[in-house]
């Protein structure tokens, strides 16, 4: 089986590969020898007013790292993006419902919220 993931939709595909395995014995594959891992740590999010018509106001608990926000459609696609402020203006964006994601280095945060 080989693992592909997209970080930039959470994207999970799953392929089939062949190996030729003895009974009992594991498989092995990629990189082995890792001596750690980051932490990924969820940021809690609050956005208001939602829905929202020109500003949405973000509050979030800022670490020590700068922060950027992406904003997606329901089509995943990207919509507006740039360095997280106290206030985004969604004037730009069309009527719809959209998903704001925010990233501070390895923490990361979402949600969703209505422009009309």
């Amino acid at each position: 089986i080989s693992l592909e993931v997209a970080a930039s939709n959470d994207t999970i595909i799953l392929r089939d590969i062949g190996y030729n395995t003895t009974a009992g014995e594991g498989i092995t594959a990629g990189q082995t020898n890792l001596t750690s891992v980051d932490e990924i740590r969820v940021i809690g999010v609050d956005i208001h007013p939602n829905p929202c018509k020109n500003v949405l106001s973000v509050n979030w608990p800022a670490t020590k790292s700068i922060g950027n926000y992406s904003i997606y459609d329901a089509m995943g696609k990207l919509m507006l993006h740039g360095a997280i402020t106290r206030h985004i203006d969604v004037s730009r964006l069309v009527p719809g419902t959209y998903l704001l994601t925010i990233t501070e280095g390895q923490n990361f945060g979402r949600k969703k919220f209505t422009k009309y």
